[in-house]
């Protein structure tokens, strides 16, 4: 009943998507062999209930996007301790095998750093790209034991599947498209130096960019081609425009990044995992496909670990903005969110696997 309380004041909170005043964050450096991590450290006002780690998405702001920041200051409100690692590689917007053994290694940190997690459990949220490689973290030896529940945004299972929706679907988020372009071209590009940069002054105009702005701020990439000659213009464009030469160029790269796929693939990295696993996607994702998580709920159950599913209408991507439209979403995403935050009170998972709820 109390994480049920508690799911049910984190719902409201996110709801109303209310930043406070002044972030509440810590700043300090965890320091792992010779690298350091800034991380962001939200104490609750509470008796504290545990510590959750959140993972940032891909994207340039790291620990300090504002979706992140929201969340975490909704999680300590509710009484929990938040330790907001940034990963390197992930700020830098790298499809990379590595980060999940990064991952691993800086929750295992948190874990055992009384300060932050005096039990030594820590359970992790992760959005979009970290929450796949979240779920394959907490399977490694190192973390298994310390991982109580995972909740993930959003998350991918066949990295080799999003990469192939977001460059050839016509639907699909142009953001994530930009991401996957920066990954297969230094691959398979004479142009790498003049794409890349095409590339980053478009991620610049869509970071932050509402609805009504999107079709208005393309001022970096515009102002970029510009300087361009008119060969190195047409080959920007043609990477941007042309599904079918996106498509070509992803299938040149398959045969550099074939094991780096295949260490990407999460199904295949659960078979040690000792949390329980709250996936949350929205309906309509156009970065990440529902699809998603609908296949790697079935692979969970498969292995028989204790997961629950919630696919919502009413969230975007790897979104931490929930728009409580109806009394069954409702019931929903706070039964969802009640079930990850158990794991905190109770730290051994069920013996049984459960699907709360299916797709409307």
């Amino acid at each position: 009943m109390r994480s049920v309380l508690k799911a049910a004041q984190l719902m409201w909170t996110l709801h109303r998507n209310l930043l406070a005043e002044q972030n509440s964050a810590q700043l300090h450096t965890l320091k792992i062999g010779r690298t350091h991590y800034r991380y962001a450290l939200y104490c609750p006002h509470v008796r504290c209930k545990g510590t959750i780690a959140v993972v940032h998405g891909m994207s340039p702001k790291g620990i300090d996007d504002p979706r992140i920041v929201v969340l975490s200051q909704a999680l300590s409100q509710a009484g929990y301790r938040v330790v907001v690692p940034e990963i390197h590689a992930i700020k830098a917007l790298q499809i990379d095998a590595r980060q999940v053994q990064c991952l691993a290694e800086v929750l295992h940190a948190i874990a055992c750093t009384p300060a932050l997690s005096p039990s030594g459990k820590i359970s992790v949220l992760a959005p979009s790209f970290s929450g796949g490689l979240s779920i394959a973290a907490a399977a490694r030896p190192e973390l298994r034991e310390q991982v109580t529940a995972i909740c993930a945004i959003g998350a991918f299972t066949h990295v080799d599947s999003v990469m192939n929706y977001l460059l050839t679907n016509q639907n699909a988020d142009q953001y994530g498209m930009y991401i996957v372009l920066k990954k297969i071209l230094p691959l398979v590009s004479t142009h790498t130096a003049v794409l890349e940069k095409a590339l980053d002054a478009a991620i610049a105009d869509n970071l932050g960019a509402d609805e009504t702005q999107l079709n208005a701020q393309a001022a970096s990439l515009q102002s970029y081609l510009a300087t361009l000659t008119d060969h190195d213009r047409q080959a920007v464009q043609q990477i941007l425009d042309n599904a079918d030469y996106r498509l070509q160029l992803f299938e040149l790269s398959r045969k550099a990044m074939a094991e780096e796929i295949r260490q990407l693939d999460i199904a295949s990295q659960i078979d040690d995992l000792h949390a329980r696993v709250f996936l949350l996607h929205g309906q309509e994702d156009k970065v990440i496909p529902s699809s998603q998580s609908r296949l790697l709920h079935r692979k969970l159950k498969q292995h028989r670990k204790d997961v629950n599913l919630v696919i919502s209408p009413f969230i975007s991507h790897g979104d931490t903005r929930f728009s409580l439209m109806r009394l069954y979403d409702v019931v929903r995403l706070v039964n969802g969110f009640a079930f990850f935050l158990q794991a905190m009170e109770h730290t051994a998972p069920a013996p049984h696997s459960q699907e709360s709820a299916n797709a409307l």
